[in-house]
């Protein structure tokens, strides 16, 4: 209770000291709460930057009742472009708008918050100073409300553990679902640096994304074990589906890139952590019956390449079963379509089919790569490296 009078006792000026950006979009019947729960805040210096992304529905009437009503609402109507497009507009006017905050959040409009929610993070920014804060969330459900168990305890993290929490691994696995949303985190404004954006790409998951260019720029990181966010669960979701599961391989492929090309010392751990998610992640749309589509997507084919050393390491730890490291293989293998008629050249082979395919692959871009000249033999060089890490990594895998 002294740390939350000491934030009243220094911002005693009706100056905002938080922003943040609110994407609508034809939620008419939740924005409301939504709004209702910000009026509620204990602590008043905050200021919303609703972002109307061309709703259809009433939201357009609603958000602007309140921007009449309270001026700490200043709401924005623009051509509907996704919320990635809207995020990226609350941002710029936030840069433009000339004022010092402290700290910018997010909030959905179809969610809400508990009343207490910027006064603890206001409080803890100010004692701990830290580039970005975030705090745990509830699912809500229709018929209930699913209360977290927190296994980290709160307080100052380094940037592994705050990726490792983005990308929901082992250690943060029974705290709360997965922390790579962006609606839970409040970031230091010159972190922004005009560069810092929501990915506009439709065809790829934004929250991970932008949470792996925050690791990358900051340098401390705090975590508050408390359930501030309430996460509305609508029905119709498309979480479990085809396309969204796609579109969260690509965000992992994207976030990996970033890493690889950052500067960071842990560039290594790093890796490994977003790699070791996208291996789970596969059997987790094979778990969900995603598993027929997986094997015709050259996107597939692409991530096993990527997991597939870690794919042996779990193997030959026994914790993945030879039919899943099989999985994973033949997924590693592209185009093997090509091959189907020269594996008959080799009945007397013992290998399995996988460890075969593997095998001609090698043999023949390290055949192209002595045999071609110029441009094409320094691809076909690539190729032949490429093709040697998995024949090798396969070999491993003991088949």
């Amino acid at each position: 209770m002294n740390q939350l009078n000491n934030v009243f006792k220094t911002a005693n000026s009706p100056q905002p000291t938080l922003a943040v950006v609110v994407p609508v979009y034809n939620i008419s019947p939740y924005i409301r709460q939504c709004f209702d729960s910000l009026l509620a805040q204990t602590y008043p210096y905050w200021v919303a930057y609703v972002i109307d992304d061309g709703s259809t529905d009433e939201s357009s009437q609603i958000v602007d009742e309140y921007a009449i009503r309270d001026s700490r609402f200043r709401v924005f109507h623009k051509l509907n472009e996704g919320v990635s497009s809207a995020r990226n507009f609350g941002l710029d006017k936030i840069e433009k708008s000339g004022e010092k905050y402290i700290s910018v959040g997010f909030l959905d409009g179809d969610d809400w918050l508990e009343p207490e929610t910027y006064a603890e993070v206001i409080a803890v920014i100010r004692e701990y100073h830290p580039d970005v804060l975030f705090h745990g969330y509830s699912y809500i459900y229709p018929d209930r409300k699913q209360t977290p168990r927190f296994i980290q305890p709160r307080g100052l993290i380094n940037r592994s553990a705050f990726l490792g929490a983005v990308f929901n691994d082992k250690k943060w696995k029974g705290s709360n679902g997965s922390f790579g949303n962006v609606w839970t985190k409040y970031i230091n404004p010159s972190l922004l640096d005009g560069s810092l954006r929501f990915i506009e790409d439709r065809e790829v998951i934004e929250d991970g994304l932008f949470n792996t260019q925050l690791a990358i720029r900051a340098q401390n990181f705090y975590f508050c074990d408390k359930a501030y966010y309430n996460y509305r669960q609508r029905d119709g979701s498309l979480m479990h589906g085809r396309d969204f599961i796609i579109r969260v391989e690509k965000g992992f492929l994207k976030a990996l890139k970033v890493v690889k090309e950052s500067s960071v010392p842990e560039k290594k751990e790093l890796s490994f952590k977003i790699r070791h998610r996208m291996l789970i992640f596969l059997f987790e749309a094979e778990k969900r019956g995603s598993f027929l589509f997986l094997k015709d997507s050259l996107l597939f084919s692409y991530i096993a390449k990527e997991v597939l050393d870690i794919a042996v390491q779990q193997k030959n730890k026994k914790k993945l079963t030879e039919s899943q490291f099989r999985f994973i293989a033949s997924l590693a293998i592209a185009d093997s379509s090509l091959f189907s008629r020269t594996l008959k050249s080799f009945p007397s082979l013992k290998y399995s089919k996988i460890y075969r395919l593997a095998f001609l692959k090698y043999l023949k871009y390290k055949v192209l790569s002595k045999l071609s000249f110029g441009d094409m033999r320094l691809r076909y060089r690539d190729k032949y490296q490429e093709q040697k890490r998995i024949y090798c990594a396969i070999k491993k895998g003991r088949f």
